[in-house]
């Protein structure tokens, strides 16, 4: 069935249904409207929350995608943050970067995770202050990054930032 003809139905469908049932008549003109085709798509459960880019070195993000899953390492993400925000998790430190040209720099890429924007927003709005409480700069990246390590045993001396 073409797109038009599709649409001619729905508009006579619409038309018929107007005595009848005004409320269904409208739902029908919702979807004809333009973008009313969006009210058809189900809900994402894969794409929900913010996007969060963790700085790390090739091998570790490989090893924590070896060992996890893009759900897990979400749901790990939220709860380091709200261990974090209840005061229950405290990062470890970053590992000092190696100094430029010394040749001892690795790969950097990104691990990619979606996590509760309010979650994250919190994070960034206490980063300042338990920046000046640890001596460091405290970002919900490196929060999440010292959770996700611990959590899955890897050496933190592996992290980028």
């Amino acid at each position: 069935m073409s797109r038009e003809l599709i649409r001619a139905r729905l508009i006579v469908a619409s038309e018929k249904l107007r005595p009848t049932d005004p409320l269904l008549a409208d739902t029908v003109d919702e979807v004809l409207a333009p973008g009313g085709w969006k009210l058809l798509k189900p809900p994402s459960t894969t794409a929900t929350g913010k996007n969060l880019s963790i700085a790390m070195r090739r091998e570790v993000r490989d090893e924590l995608k070896d060992k996890t899953t893009s759900t897990s390492l979400s749901e790990a993400t939220d709860k380091a943050f709200e261990e974090f925000l209840a005061g229950t998790f405290v990062p470890d430190a970053p590992p000092a970067r190696a100094r430029r040209n010394s040749g001892v720099t690795a790969e950097t890429v990104n691990l990619n995770v979606r996590v509760n924007g309010d979650l994250l927003q919190q994070v960034k709005d206490i980063a300042d202050e338990r920046s000046a409480e640890y001596g460091w700069t405290v970002t919900p990246a490196r929060v999440a990054a010292a959770y996700l390590l611990k959590k899955h045993k890897i050496g933190n001396t592996k992290t980028a930032k």
